[in-house]
């Protein structure tokens, strides 16, 4: 998988893209689903990338920095678990007050379509970007018929009658019940580090 770190690194790519965005903290089910129908569709094409577009930090830090929200993964399990899925490419989007005021469309006109040469996008249905997050699968479809290109608005995952989002996991996380976060999860609760040497203790306790 190519990964491309900030904006000012993304050149107009060689090929069409089918897209996908979103935060994907977590990598919980539902983004999963969204993001191998993408994949899924890009190979079905024989001719388009598969392209996966994250921001980071999580936009609430840098727009309600008072407000405590931990990550559920650090970015580089988020782009191990992405990779694991198949995108081709994933782009990193540095989130800055300044990138929050850009108009939506501008985004995708210059971004997406400039850029990623978007051709399809697919996204889950209650996903929201731009300025205020006020814009949603609405405009995103309004766009499509301006410019070109397919959406396809992804229907929530479910999990025992409860949707699957971050919020949730996070929640059931920090009440540490772990199983039913698994569960939304699609895997163990788990950290991504780096395994240091130490005084050697754990080995003398079998």
């Amino acid at each position: 998988m190519k990964i491309i770190k900030g904006l000012k690194h993304l050149k107009r790519q060689p090929e069409g893209s089918v897209v996908t965005i979103g935060v994907f903290d977590g990598l919980h089910i539902g983004h999963r689903h969204v993001i191998e129908k993408a994949v899924r569709a890009a190979k079905e094409s024989n001719r388009l990338a598969s392209v996966a577009v994250t921001f980071d930090p999580h936009p609430v830090k840098v727009l309600s920095p008072g407000r405590y929200i931990p990550s559920l993964i650090s970015l580089k399990h988020r782009i191990r678990l992405i990779e694991e899925i198949g995108a081709d490419k994933l782009v990193i989007v540095k989130f800055t007050k300044s990138f929050s005021k850009m108009p939506p469309e501008k985004f995708v006109k210059n971004i997406l379509i400039g850029k990623l040469r978007m051709k399809h996008i697919f996204v889950g249905e209650n996903f929201y970007f731009g300025r205020g997050a006020g814009a949603g699968t609405e405009l995103l479809r309004k766009l499509s018929r301006k410019y070109g290109f397919g959406i396809t608005a992804v229907k929530p995952v479910k999990v025992s009658g409860r949707i699957a989002n971050s919020s949730l996991t996070r929640d059931l996380i920090s009440k540490g019940k772990l199983r039913e976060a698994a569960r939304l999860l699609g895997r163990p609760v788990s950290v991504l580090g780096t395994v240091v040497k130490g005084s050697g203790i754990a080995r003398g306790l079998g």
